[in-house]
């Protein structure tokens, strides 16, 4: 069981420098839309959860189907 849970993580990227580099592609991108916002916004940034969600939710997609999606597209928003 053990060997299985291991193999399955490695095959997730675990362990490897690429997931790295998907976490730190998508703090930069966040933290973008962030000033962005705060630009437009006389440096008020307001309501930051739904997108602190969807970059939880582009790490997990880019890791299990290699591509992200954009802040700016339309996703399906579940409201909690």
């Amino acid at each position: 069981m053990r060997r299985f849970a291991l193999l399955a993580f490695r095959d997730f990227g675990l362990g490897k420098k690429g997931l790295n580099e998907i976490v730190q592609t998508e703090a930069t991108a966040l933290t973008n839309y962030f000033e962005k916002e705060a630009e437009k916004n006389n440096g008020i940034v307001s309501n930051i959860k739904p997108k602190c969600q969807s970059a939880t939710a582009n790490v997990i997609h880019s890791v299990i189907f290699g591509f992200r999606y954009e802040f700016f597209q339309e996703l399906c928003i579940l409201d909690w």
